[in-house]
């Protein structure tokens, strides 16, 4: 389906011609019908060949409405540019056209109006003078048609002209997720919350959970096409929704409604923008804009990435930081305004980021190759610039689904590494940025062998914090995960070394070869803990010469091994031990005793039930 729109100067017959093809009055305010004039945006539909309707959205032409009119013009697939027969070409016919061209609406349909107002003659020029302003804007294949709006005749061929002209267009969409900009909203008794709006992507059904803004949660409880009520709705078409648990006063004309909240609402992004040719100034970095996209508008400020001004038949890639969150998509269209004046416009390329990245060399080769859509080089580049990209990340750079996105992986993923995050998830990591953290790790540990020699490894969790300290803990985790799997890098439980350590005794310094000597010859079962410094203690636990009883107390662990052996054997025959009973066992000090039994209930061998033990079997 399709939706169609007016531009043109106030006055011209717009609303006339509206309401004489659709026998609906799209001139719904009190306001508008006392001044005979177009203020808000006015909605009606006809039906093709087909019997399918034809969305039309109705814009004011008045120049201090003409921000009404960018909120009308986003989504729709033809402009019907009105001029009047006796005034011809005004100056809101020149914003009104070049706003369409911004917008890339790329199929218009001159409507002459008023035509049984003026002779042949006149009729004739201002028709000649308004395909010239047509084919000077850069629209070359154009049909007109010159007619009475209240002649049957004549609005009968203007529709057969339309539906002619729709034929000739297909919609191209790369993109499943809907979406859908509010531009009108109001409370109907015994309905509550209604919401009208273009459906410019994707598909909205009855009972399905949608959000605004990406914020407020809601749900489809109806929709109405037309006047029709449907249970599923597919782009493009004019959409009204009933929504349930919201009030309609928390929402507002500019939000977006899409089907989830990611990626929704953003506060800068990057566009190649041009000067509007019937501006007549130039434009300066840094000035303060008014930003129209969709049906949404906030200030922004312009950073241009190689000049100090913009001059007219010259475009430039431009970081745009807006003061208020606003939703876009990449390759949507944005207008500039400054002063009641169009003053440019463009397409976005980039979500915003810092100035620095925006005006380095990388950014702009990869700015390059979004403005082509060469996205196989731009994905590379970005990979370069960002190091590791997510799917949703992706979905949101590049404005596809996630089946062409995959496609586009699978062509270059010879010069990237994927890194799997879930069963149907994944990630991408530039791969020279992955072989530099792989040098990296192995610095960091043959920095941590040569520091602890006696350990066997350094702590995973303390290598990621060198590693990725940027990064959320799973992510982190599953990068250094793939590290691992490389022939370079070992892991032992919680512990990375290098694959080509040896942590065997072998290659023992001839210190600690010694002391292991003198702890086998040495009869007393206590090793005063003074006698060896922390990381030869660590060492000796850790290969099991000794074990800790407490902070301070470490004994042989052939020696406790032993007393292990008397207690469990004392359980052959026996359901409980005291401590005493324990000390007379093993010969030693209550002490002593006491810190073994504890020991053993930490290892959950033995359980202590008031003064006694049980076994844990």
């Amino acid at each position: 389906m399709f939706v169609i729109g007016t531009a043109g100067h106030v006055d011209h017959g717009k609303s006339t011609l509206i309401k004489n093809l659709t026998n609906i009055d799209p001139d719904r305010l009190i306001e508008e019908k006392k001044r005979e004039m177009t203020i808000e945006l006015g909605f009606s539909w006809f039906y093709d060949d087909n019997n399918l309707p034809i969305g039309v959205i109705d814009v004011p032409g008045h120049e201090e409405l003409v921000d009404n009119m960018v909120k009308g013009v986003y989504g729709i697939d033809l402009g019907l540019l009105v001029v009047s027969a006796v005034e011809s070409v005004k100056e809101q016919t020149i914003e009104h056209l070049e706003i369409l061209k911004i917008s890339n609406v790329k199929k218009i349909i001159l409507v002459l109006t008023k035509k049984d107002l003026v002779s042949e003659e006149i009729l004739l020029s201002n028709t000649e003078e308004s395909m010239l302003l047509l084919k000077n804007k850069g629209f070359s294949d154009v049909n007109y048609i010159c007619i009475d709006s209240n002649n049957n005749e004549d609005i009968q061929n203007l529709r057969n002209v339309i539906i002619n002209e729709l034929k000739t267009i297909t919609h191209l969409s790369t993109s499943d997720s809907p979406r859908m900009y509010i531009d009108r909203v109001f409370h109907k008794k015994g309905h509550g919350t209604i919401v009208t709006g273009t459906l410019i992507n994707g598909v909205f059904e009855t009972d399905e959970n949608i959000y605004i803004d990406g914020k407020l949660k809601s749900k489809i409880r109806s929709m109405e096409a037309y006047e029709n009520s449907v249970s599923r709705a597919e782009s493009k078409v004019r959409l009204a929704m009933n929504l349930s648990n919201i009030n309609y006063s928390d929402l507002k004309r500019g939000s977006v409604i899409t089907n989830n909240d990611k990626n929704v609402l953003h506060k800068s992004f990057v566009a190649n923008i041009r000067m509007t040719d019937s501006y007549a100034k130039s434009i300066k970095h840094n000035s303060i804009v008014e930003v129209f996209i969709g049906s949404s508008q906030a200030k922004g400020r312009l950073i241009f990435y190689d000049s100090k001004i913009l001059n007219k038949d010259q475009s430039t890639y431009a970081l745009i930081k807006l003061d208020n969150l606003i939703h876009y998509r990449i390759y949507d269209k944005v207008i500039l305004r400054s002063s009641g004046t169009t003053i440019a416009g463009g397409e976005i390329l980039s979500p915003g980021d810092s100035t620095k990245i925006f005006k380095s060399k990388k950014f702009n080769e990869y700015l390059n190759f979004m403005s082509a859509k060469d996205f196989n080089s731009a994905l590379i580049d970005l990979l370069k610039i960002k190091k590791i990209l997510n799917l949703n990340q992706l979905a949101h750079y590049f404005n596809l689904n996630y089946e062409f996105i995959n496609k586009i992986v699978n062509e270059i993923k010879s010069s990237l590494i994927v890194v799997k995050s879930d069963i149907n998830a994944y990630f991408l990591v530039d791969k020279n940025w992955h072989k530099n953290k792989l040098k990296l790790l192995i610095q960091i540990l043959n920095e941590y062998k040569n520091k602890y020699p006696l350990r066997i490894g350094m702590n995973k969790n303390e290598a990621i914090q060198r590693l990725y300290p940027q990064f959320s803990d799973k992510i982190s985790n599953l990068l250094t995960e793939n590290l691992i799997q490389t022939k370079y890098i070992s892991k032992q439980e919680d512990k990375l070394f290098l694959s080509t350590e040896n942590n065997s005794e072998k290659n023992l310094p001839k210190g600690v070869e010694l002391i292991i000597d003198k702890l086998n010859q040495s009869k007393e079962p206590v090793i005063e803990q003074n006698l060896f410094d922390k990381e030869i203690l660590a060492y000796l636990v850790q290969n099991s010469f000794l074990t800790n009883l407490s902070k301070s107390i470490y004994v042989k662990q052939e020696w406790f091994n032993k007393s292990k052996e008397i207690i469990l054997k004392h359980f052959d025959h026996n359901d409980t031990l005291d401590i005493q009973t324990a000390k007379n066992l093993l010969t030693l000090s209550r002490k002593l005793t006491v810190l073994i039994l504890e020991k053993l209930d930490s290892e959950n061998i033995t359980r202590r039930i008031d003064n006694k033990r049980i076994l844990i079997k």
